[in-house]
């Protein structure tokens, strides 16, 4: 299974990667992107089975993050008619439309005391 961690907090992205390890029973490819460009290069080039999302993040290496990037994913996978399974793990508190974007699993808020493993368990299976 092909994964992509869309985030620009290092230490998150870790957290992250080692609950979908716990969570998926099968080997994963991690692929990271820490801003919107990479993530879309990822995207359209390679065969990603899962996107962890954060709602917070920059748009190219030349810019700050901005609460909302990561509306900016979810309409470009609608508007490319991918339904890559996508969950949001973001700090900020995100609450999405599953009418607009069926392919978003769900929503978790990080928090550093917080089991991401049962949480990303439960939106996996």
């Amino acid at each position: 299974m092909k994964v992509l961690i869309i985030d620009d907090y290092v230490k998150k992205a870790k957290d992250i990667k080692e609950a979908i390890e716990y969570s998926i029973l099968e080997e994963i490819e991690v692929k990271y992107a820490v801003n919107y460009k990479e993530a879309m290069k990822i995207i359209i080039n390679d065969n990603i089975d899962l996107i962890s999302l954060d709602w917070c993040f920059p748009v190219d290496e030349n810019e700050k993050s901005k609460i909302g990037n990561g509306k900016l994913i979810l309409d470009e996978l609608k508007a490319m008619n991918l339904s890559i399974n996508t969950i949001i793990c973001s700090s900020d508190q995100v609450i999405i439309n599953k009418n607009n974007y069926p392919f978003v699993l769900g929503c978790i808020k990080y928090d550093y005391s917080k089991n991401l493993n049962s949480e990303f368990s439960k939106l996996i299976y």
